[in-house]
């Protein structure tokens, strides 16, 4: 699912952007998941394991998820930076799709 650009000012006076990932973030990207594996022991990968990251793979996985009915992937870009990222999904089945998490 493509989800449009959104615009929020952080405290510090900064814009940033959250939307969907689209070609010409590819590189930006792949340089994001380099740089958080190697900057944390939490994150479920390290640097040297990210050259299966290829701009053709990370392409088609963006086609799939914008193209998704049950997925979305979003990013958030500073001064056209990607700074963070996640991926959502959720199912479509009957028993469960009204279903509403309570905390």
């Amino acid at each position: 699912m493509e989800i449009s650009k959104i615009l929020f000012n952080l405290k510090s006076g900064s814009e940033v952007e959250i939307r969907s990932p689209k070609e010409s973030d590819v590189e930006k990207v792949i340089s994001y998941l380099f740089k958080t594996a190697g900057e944390t022991e939490f994150i479920y990968r390290y640097p040297e394991e990210c050259y299966i990251y290829t701009p053709e793979k990370e392409m088609l996985l963006f086609k799939k998820i914008n193209e998704s009915e049950t997925e979305a992937m979003l990013l958030c870009l500073k001064d056209n930076e990607v700074i963070g990222d996640c991926r959502i999904s959720w199912n479509k089945r009957i028993k469960t799709k009204g279903s509403v998490a309570k905390f």
